[in-house]
């Protein structure tokens, strides 16, 4: 399924900028795949394939902090917060995630203190971060039902910018066939990888908002059958109309080319399949030219090859910038279906 995302040996001139060879990867050993047209190698590493063009700088910015930040907004249903010993009960009721009724979701309602009956700075720190998690755990829930509606069981779905990959997880708990995440952070598709394999509740970290680190468990019940791609969004390594389903969610204000990651998306996508983009308009030079930039996701969509099919404004998800910075974001949500 994979392709080779070099720039052609031959080309038009001048080559256009996001021409690539498109040829078949095969695998030489087990650290390196190989484009059978013109011989580019990409490393495998951890089974997670690296395809990223010569052109495109993989992300090395992440660091282990914002890891940290990510685990409690993107799984706090399954994060167990240690010392577990101060704890009487961790309570997070949990709706499955396929359930359509978005009036039936509840995020998690807070941790609760030891009978002990002290307080004291760590107590308090718990609490403020699981209480926040709460608007983060409806989006993708939200999302989840969203999807789960128009992805039909054993079909193929594409996570853009999975991050650690919750909703690659989500797809194929749904029923997915096929459920593949891809994030031009190496840090961040190795974890999701890490996490999704896992046999037993996994050992992280969580960064509270003193700035200290404790401890965690991250039971999500795996191993899960998903798999994870380091690649960039607007070079999908990926055979045209390979998926029956594509995420793009907080994704298009952190590209440089908007535009361009929205076409390969739909590129990807069967004819009759579905993309999700969602999205709060955050835009900052530092990633995307202010140039790029749009009020709508409207100006990014081909409609003559794309149709709208539902659409959702205000959609609030949580995003962690910092220990001490939350940013409640309401996302613009539109799904699409291809022609």
């Amino acid at each position: 399924m994979l392709r080779c995302v070099a720039t052609p040996r031959v080309a038009p001139q001048p080559a256009p900028e996001y021409a690539t060879c498109g040829g078949r990867l095969t695998q030489r050993d087990l650290m390196t795949l190989v484009c059978r047209a013109c011989g580019a190698a990409y490393l495998v590493v951890r089974e997670v394939p690296s395809v990223i063009p010569s052109s495109s700088a993989l992300a090395y910015d992440l660091d282990v902090e914002g890891v940290q930040s990510s685990y409690a907004y993107q799984f706090a249903p399954w994060l167990i917060p240690g010392p577990v010993e101060r704890w009487a009960s961790v309570v997070r009721p949990r709706v499955k995630s396929h359930d359509p009724d978005p009036g039936q979701m509840s995020g998690m309602e807070g941790v609760s203190p030891s009978s002990q009956g002290h307080r004291n700075g760590l107590d308090e720190a718990l609490d403020t971060l699981f209480s926040t998690t709460g608007l983060a755990e409806e989006f993708y829930q939200r999302i989840t039902s969203i999807c789960s509606q128009v992805l039909h069981p054993g079909g193929a779905a594409l996570d853009v910018g999975c991050g650690l990959g919750r909703m690659t997880l989500e797809m194929a708990r749904c029923g997915a066939g096929v459920a593949i995440g891809v994030d031009v952070s190496l840090r961040l598709t190795h974890e999701a990888a890490r996490l999704a394999r896992a046999r037993a509740p996994v050992d992280v970290g969580l960064t509270l908002a003193t700035g200290k680190s404790i401890a965690a468990k991250l039971a999500l019940g795996g191993p899960i059958d998903c798999d994870f791609v380091t690649a960039n969004a607007q070079w999908l390594p990926f055979e045209s109309e390979s998926f029956d389903l594509v995420l793009a969610l907080n994704l298009v204000d952190r590209v440089p080319d908007p535009m361009q990651a929205v076409k390969e998306a739909a590129r990807v996508l069967k004819r009759g399949g579905h993309v999700l983009v969602s999205d709060p308009y955050d835009w900052q030079e530092r990633h995307t030219p202010r140039d790029r930039w749009v009020d709508d996701l409207s100006e990014l969509v081909d409609r003559e090859a794309l149709q709208v099919v539902g659409e959702w404004d205000g959609l609030p998800m949580v995003l962690r910038r910092s220990a001490r910075q939350m940013m409640i974001h309401l996302n613009h949500s539109v799904l699409y279906r291809k022609r």
